[in-house]
């Protein structure tokens, strides 16, 4: 694999809140012979703590060479596109024939380029991707196609601060029920009439 691994959060709190993550490659040949792009975005949930990473169930490919193009939905899952002509498994030799240039003397990726591709449509379904950051990750390794990957975690985030103002407002809610109900016992208690004995 050509990306970096995944260097841990640590032990830092994040703030928790409604998040999805967003991702978008961009790859190209050397020669502009071929342009394969891919994105994709999770629904939108809570999270108690900011996610590390995310797993995508699908994500819309876009591919075409100098004499062949098309765009499809790729059910990460079941690692099946489907485009408006029908459905295909992506396999290695599906991916080669997407984006293989028949003209400018039968330009194709390298089994090396096709396994990166690969890798990266499977690490997103897994949720293995490099984590989200605010930087756009470049590709320019000989071994790979060049191109980019964007991956960003999106949402609004609630800081933990509010929590424990919440837990002291509702401390002072109970102390002051509390203290209320004591004090119209104590009122109860003195506007009773004394007993007197007969």
């Amino acid at each position: 694999m050509v990306f970096e691994s995944s260097i841990p959060y640590g032990y830092a709190l994040r703030d928790s809140g409604v998040f999805y993550g967003v991702v978008s490659g961009n790859f190209s040949s050397h020669h502009s012979f071929l342009v394969f792009k891919f994105k994709g975005e999770t629904k939108p949930q809570w999270y108690w703590d900011e996610p590390r990473n995310y797993a995508y169930k699908s994500l819309k490919l876009i591919w075409f060479t100098d004499d062949t193009d098309g765009e499809g939905t790729l059910d990460i899952q079941s690692f099946v596109v489907t485009t408006d002509n029908g459905s295909f498994t992506l396999t290695k030799d599906t991916l080669a024939k997407m984006i293989t240039a028949q003209n400018h003397e039968g330009y194709k990726p390298t089994d090396a380029e096709i396994t990166e591709l690969l890798s990266l449509l499977k690490a997103a379904g897994t949720g293995t991707l490099p984590r989200p950051r605010h930087h756009t990750r470049f590709f320019d390794k000989e071994q790979s196609i060049p191109g980019h990957l964007g991956h960003f975690s999106c949402g609004r985030s609630l800081p933990y601060y509010l929590y424990g103002w919440a837990v002291v407002w509702i401390l002072i809610v109970f102390a002051y029920i509390i203290r209320t109900r004591r004090t119209r016992k104590r009122i109860v208690a003195t506007n009773s009439p004394a007993d007197e004995d007969e």
